[in-house]
């Protein structure tokens, strides 16, 4: 584990020793991905800003939400199939890739910066032996990558400071699923290809605060003649208004006026109506752009739900928008070899818990693949977080061959004793 001294801490980090720094963050000296200028009114929106809009934020909070739910399986292929991995380094490290850390808080992360950058980089922090001690999601933005001699190199800006140049592969991985047009070496960031559609969607917000806050649209006004004394007449109608119509159980009551008093309605424009179907969408055009269907984001898709459609949009957010930056992130740490060194062997995410189904579809499956063969009964209770049952207690000598030979014949099962057990099994889970 590296020290908690920082001197000694910027020296191990990477194993480079950081040059020294003496540029200005001017416009011409950071990275053009922090400044990006829209045609929709606002003039920078970076990922911090495009998070502080609420379809964005809501679109990165379900994909990170659905990640942390899908643990990472180190696993390694052998003669006998894929077989769980229990120990070494890349094991280890996945696990708790930094003293307190949990591995999701990792996996968060990365699925954070890829859906606002396109990329995420994890950064290998070594010990003084050169053994690799921590992993680090790197923020994408304080990233600088390049290509010199035909390999890639990165600047990394640290928070605290120091800058570590001249990074290479044994030092960052990089997780690169579509490439940037601009550049050909960076992802593409939805904030920066999409900044006129988030320009907008943060224009749109701006102008609903502006119309509660300035437009001050009553539902009516009251006239009274001109040549009254108005400032009688208003208080009179001020106490006898409010008398009758102010409070929850004076609400929809009939407006009655004396005197030469008139009432005139006040209206919405229709501009400003027609503003609230533009608000949404922009909220379903924003989703389009995180691969996110409305209904996971509670918002309206333009058309009506069934229990059906929500189960099958569920598993398209799974397919279209979390699977593909899952299959990624998996290659490139399976691709390393300080994490990996055996041949044929690797990470992958486990969507088991995201793509959960219910009870009597779960058993149902599992009455199918056991009479198949291609699950076993501890098998099954693995899945539902149960641990083995109990073995048999062969204390009768004379019992022993028998249960031997049994266990030694191949299982049948009955359609009808299954079915029976199944409904069972349901029926006392509603009543538990």
């Amino acid at each position: 584990m590296m020290p908690q001294d920082s001197e000694q801490t910027t020296k191990r980090w990477f194993r480079r020793q950081p040059k020294a720094e003496d540029r200005a963050l001017t416009p011409d000296s950071i990275p053009p991905s922090m400044l990006i200028s829209t045609d929709a009114g606002e003039e920078n929106v970076s990922s911090s800003a495009a998070l502080r809009m609420a379809d964005v934020f809501a679109c990165v909070h379900a994909l990170v939400n659905a990640a942390v739910l899908c643990p990472i399986r180190c696993w390694r292929d052998t003669d006998a199939g894929r077989v769980p991995m229990t120990g070494g380094r890349g094991v280890e490290l996945l696990r708790q890739p930094q003293p307190g850390m949990a591995q999701a808080t990792l996996v968060a992360r990365l699925v954070q910066h890829y859906a606002l950058w396109g990329e995420c980089f994890v950064g290998k922090i070594r010990d003084a032996s050169g053994q690799i001690a921590q992993l680090e999601a790197l923020d994408p933005a304080r990233v600088v990558k390049r290509i010199d001699a035909g390999q890639p190199l990165y600047d990394y800006y640290a928070p605290l400071g120091p800058v570590f140049n001249d990074l290479t592969g044994r030092d960052v991985i990089h997780v690169l699923g579509m490439v940037d047009p601009a550049t050909g070496i960076r992802g593409a960031s939805p904030i920066a290809q999409c900044r006129d559609a988030l320009g907008l969607a943060s224009s749109l917000t701006t102008s609903a605060s502006a119309l509660w806050a300035n437009s001050a649209v009553p539902q009516g006004v009251l006239t009274i003649p001109a040549g009254v004394n108005a400032d009688d007449q208003l208080e009179t109608l001020k106490t006898a208004w409010s008398k009758r119509h102010q409070g929850s159980e004076n609400r929809g009551k009939v407006a009655v006026l004396t005197g030469d008093v008139k009432w005139q309605s006040v209206s919405m424009p229709l501009s400003d109506a027609e503003f609230v179907a533009t608000r949404e969408l922009s909220t379903r055009e924003i989703c389009r752009i995180f691969g996110v269907p409305p209904s996971i984001v509670n918002a309206q898709g333009g058309g009506s739900l069934t229990y059906s459609t929500v189960a099958q949009e569920a598993q398209g957010f799974y397919t279209l928008a979390l699977a593909p930056i899952f299959r990624l992130i998996e290659d490139a740490l399976s691709l390393d070899t300080d994490l990996f060194p055996v041949l044929l062997s690797g990470c992958s995410f486990d969507a088991d818990e995201l793509l959960r189904a219910d009870v009597q579809t779960r058993y149902a499956s599992y009455v199918e693949a056991l009479g198949a063969g291609f699950l076993t009964v501890e098998e099954v209770r693995a899945k539902e977080g149960l641990g083995p049952l109990p073995k048999q207690d062969l204390k009768t000598p004379d019992a022993a061959p028998e249960v031997a030979a049994a266990n030694a014949q191949t299982p049948t099962v009955d359609p009808a004793a299954v079915k029976v057990a199944q409904q069972l099994a349901v029926s006392t889970l509603r009543k538990g």
